[in-house]
């Protein structure tokens, strides 16, 4: 089918068309279709021999006599008999009207050239009429969605039993931390009497690579919340320490340290600046030495 008339088909049925603007991940490549599926094939245009109107040409019955005897020999002619004429004239009267003389209708023929069928291009699509798409709302739903996505990278350090440590790394796309992030995450670990070294697994986000989810700070939060459910249930961890502002998404924004409340599991949550932030400058320290102190007290009492 012409897509030109498939599109008509479906908008008369009530089905909403969409195409997209940029190409959606997981989806097949569209088929790009020949200039033949899109315009119609270029056909002779029938004879209107049996459309032609009535009234084309009709010839009058004194034409029909003069090309009746121009066509007769000159010597077939027959001279009628001037009685025989006047007979047959005052029949003619009382009868009415000759009728024995039909009409002749003409119709023409249309028939087109080679030259009129060649074109620079292809034919003209047929005229249906097809309702434009309204580009100008998904544009703008696509920018806002991708306004509101974040990336980020989280390393882990995990002790059974005592704590889950989360802390965001400089670079989204690293494979772990850096050289000078994991000498100070050793520091940090060492001041709250904690020797351990970062997990080999990282949680990352967004999940799932696709521009036309919202994937903002909120949905950002609610991820890590599900992710440290199912951790916090496998480790039996009481403390939580959070380093960064992307590991302590879901902590109210103006507390250090609280406890929440993980779907019936509830941990103490404890959050200091990021690596990054405490690596260039060194006033984010004493801050952060401030909340390890209430760290290493939980720890001790547990």
């Amino acid at each position: 089918m012409l897509e030109a008339r498939r599109r008509a088909y479906m908008k008369a049925i009530g089905v909403v068309q969409f195409t997209p603007l940029n190409a959606i991940g997981g989806a097949g490549v569209s088929p790009i279709l020949l200039p033949e599926q899109v315009y119609p094939a270029l056909v002779d245009v029938p004879c209107v021999e049996d459309a032609a109107p009535q009234e084309a040409f009709q010839q009058t019955p004194s034409d029909a006599q003069v090309q009746q005897s121009q066509t007769v020999p000159p010597q077939l002619e027959v001279q009628p008999d001037s009685n025989q004429s006047r007979s047959n004239q005052s029949r003619s009267n009382q009868a009415g009207p000759d009728t024995s003389i039909a009409t002749q209708a003409v119709t023409p023929k249309v028939s087109f050239s080679d030259a009129a069928l060649q074109h620079d291009g292809p034919p003209p699509t047929p005229d249906i009429k097809i309702t434009p798409l309204d580009e100008t709302a998904p544009i703008a739903s696509a920018q806002k969605v991708q306004a509101e996505v974040l990336r980020f990278a989280l390393t882990m350090v995990e002790v059974p039993g005592k704590l889950l440590v989360l802390a965001d790394l400089g670079d989204a796309d690293a494979m772990g931390c850096s050289a000078m992030e994991y000498h100070l995450l050793q520091a940090v670990l060492k001041s709250i009497s904690i020797e351990a070294e970062p997990s080999q697994h990282l949680f990352r986000w967004p999940l799932i690579n696709n521009k036309r989810l919202a994937q903002g700070k909120a949905e950002a939060a609610e991820g890590l919340q599900g992710f440290l459910m199912s951790k916090l249930e496998v480790l039996q961890a009481p403390s939580l320490l959070l380093i960064g502002e992307f590991a302590s998404g879901f902590m109210p924004e103006q507390d250090a340290q609280t406890l929440m409340d993980f779907a019936g599991y509830k941990a103490h949550c404890f959050r200091i600046p990021s690596l990054q932030n405490m690596l260039n400058d060194w006033q984010y320290k004493p801050q952060a030495w401030a909340t390890l102190a209430g760290v290493k007290q939980c720890l001790s009492s547990h």
